[in-house]
């Protein structure tokens, strides 16, 4: 009994840590670190006791990870043909984390069917907050959270002093259309609209080039799809 309940303890730390991603990305890599390594503690245990589910997790996604793999051998090449050992090899000696990282939400997301939900909940509230508080500090000049003015017409909204606003924006876009489809939304045709929209206004506020170019590509990429096709005609 008391196994069980520790148990279930754990795997409703692992959903509320799925959850809270979106809010933790916002906030810093060090929360990430923090978390990353929480996953691949996680994916160990779950590993040495033979857990059906992320054995056949495993077994499922063997060529991507080998793909994983050949990358990470590749990096590891480099790194020896690097000046500074120690730079490179912190970087990429710990690169396999990444694998556990996405191992784990997967194995989350694929036995905790609400999770969906109330990720693509975490990421509405989050684009909303920004959306809110950069249209607050490009009309009053000042910034929401430090009250000091934003400095070379970049917005910046919760990130402060990194300007980093367009460049979440565009990482966090394609993750929320996946989950509106996979949680089959009503009215997702509108919702992705103003999502799309609302994105665009962001980067461009933000300043960010590159997270404009990305922006554009991203954007052709969905003009395969019949539906992104009327999109594109509103917006223009």
């Amino acid at each position: 009994m008391m196994s069980s309940i520790i148990k279930s303890d754990k795997k409703n730390l692992l959903n509320l840590l799925v959850i809270s991603l979106p809010l933790f990305f916002a906030l810093g890599p060090a929360l990430i670190e923090i978390v990353s390594f929480i996953f691949f503690v996680f994916f160990v245990v779950l590993y040495l006791n033979k857990d059906n589910d992320m054995l056949k997790l495993i077994k499922d996604n063997r060529q991507i990870i080998t793909l994983f793999f050949l990358f990470w051998f590749v990096l590891i090449i480099s790194s020896f043909l690097s000046n500074d050992y120690y730079l490179s090899f912190k970087n990429t000696g710990f690169y396999f984390r990444f694998l556990c990282f996405s191992l784990v939400i997967l194995y989350c997301l694929n036995n905790y069917e609400k999770i969906k939900h109330f990720l693509l909940y975490a990421y509405f509230f989050l684009f909303f907050l920004l959306f809110l508080t950069s249209i607050y500090e490009f009309t009053t000049g000042l910034n929401f959270f430090n009250n000091l003015p934003y400095s070379n017409g970049r917005i910046s909204s919760i990130f402060l002093d990194e300007k980093i606003l367009g460049s979440f924006i565009i990482k966090s876009l394609p993750i929320i259309i996946a989950l509106i489809y996979f949680n089959k939304i009503k009215y997702n045709f509108l919702i992705i609209f103003v999502l799309i929209l609302i994105s665009l206004i962001l980067i461009t506020l933000s300043g960010e080039r590159t997270a404009l170019i990305l922006f554009s590509i991203f954007f052709i990429f969905l003009l395969k799809f019949k539906d992104f096709r009327k999109i594109f005609y509103i917006i223009l």
